[in-house]
């Protein structure tokens, strides 16, 4: 076994730190070996990383059983790393910046509250079975965007305003407007072609 670092614990008795090696993953438990033997141990609340067959990892036993405290080196640096945490997890910063070439997120819920939101992009994409937004004031600027949806709908307490240099708007069935007073302005020619057009 390698050279452990022994502490005392009067309840469960010398506890032993050491190195050791991830032989499988049990699901809720890890196997691990050292020089001499294989044993069961468990993930320490505090290590997040997830420990994959054939890392490096310390560890921690004792009377009470053994923990992985922390992952030291991956046997395949390039593959995906899991983080686990807890099923209630707060996370607070002063400020967060996140820098990567992707994020990929599932989530059965997710809330999300700020008293000021800014998203920018070259190109966006999203798709959505059902949008429902209620905002008091909105405004997005995007280079280019693409969208798609089966059912939108958009609440907007105060204003909301649109400014494009070209607005396409493509409706396969009815397209219904209602408003107590509509202005429309074209600095050109305003085109309305139609089977049947009824105005009044």
């Amino acid at each position: 076994m390698n050279a452990a670092f022994k502490m005392t614990d009067i309840s469960a008795g010398p506890a032993e730190i050491f190195r050791a090696q991830v032989a499988e993953d049990l699901g809720g438990s890890l196997l691990l070996s050292d020089e001499n033997e294989l044993f069961e141990a468990g993930l320490a609340a505090s290590c997040l990383l997830k420990p994959a067959a054939g890392d490096e990892v310390l560890c921690c036993r004792d009377g009470h059983g053994a923990f992985v405290l922390a992952v030291l080196t991956r046997a395949e640096p390039q593959n995906e790393a899991a983080v686990e945490l807890p099923a209630k997890t707060w996370l607070k910063a002063g400020r967060l910046r996140l820098a990567t070439q992707a994020v990929e997120g599932r989530t059965g819920e997710l809330d999300l509250t700020a008293e000021r939101f800014r998203l920018q992009g070259g190109l966006m994409s999203w798709n959505f079975r059902l949008v429902h937004l209620a905002v008091g004031l909105l405004s997005s600027v995007f280079k280019a965007a693409r969208s798609r949806t089966k059912d939108c709908s958009l609440e907007v307490e105060r204003t909301a305003s649109v400014s494009a240099k070209r607005l396409k708007l493509k409706v396969q069935d009815d397209l219904t407007a209602g408003a107590g007073l509509v202005d429309l302005k074209a600095q050109g020619a305003v085109k309305i072609d139609g089977r049947t057009v009824s105005l009044g």
